[in-house]
């Protein structure tokens, strides 16, 4: 068996590791997901959810959106939220539960996580704490959101 080093790439996850840090991300699907979505130019959100915008569910006056283009999104968003991105899982779980029935305000808190994740495409980081010699590291995990 070979040692070809440590993994860069692992199914679609962007791996860099240095000392003391391990960052994982997917950076390149956040931006074909973008494209996808044409939110390529859109401004950038500092939060996944807009605590302003009442998310409740749809009544007989609400206006609906496109409900494949939710749908789309959402399972879009959900990947990234059990792959790399556990920091939108809560926006995530909160905006699926209008899958059935989405309305247009459900679509704009879908695009808000869009646009966070464009201020944040590269933001998991595992910091290495050593207690142990160098063969027995604990792992602790900590969010490090920054910008791309």
């Amino acid at each position: 068996m070979k040692h070809l080093g440590s993994p860069r790439k692992f199914l679609r996850l962007r791996i860099s590791r240095d000392l003391s840090t391990i960052s994982i991300h997917q950076a390149p699907y956040i931006t074909s997901m973008l494209s996808r979505f044409q939110m390529t130019d859109c401004v950038p959100a500092h939060t996944p959810l807009d605590p302003s915008l009442p998310l409740l569910y749809a009544n007989a006056n609400d206006k609906r959106c496109n409900h494949q283009l939710y749908q789309e999104i959402m399972g879009s968003l959900n990947h990234l939220a059990v792959y790399s991105r556990p920091d939108i899982s809560f926006a995530v779980s909160r905006l699926s539960q209008f899958n059935k029935d989405p309305t247009e305000t459900h679509l704009k808190a879908a695009r808000r996580v869009l646009r966070y994740l464009k201020y944040t495409k590269k933001s998991l980081h595992y910091i290495w704490k050593s207690r142990f010699p160098q063969s027995k590291r604990i792992l602790r995990q900590w969010m490090v959101a920054r910008m791309a």
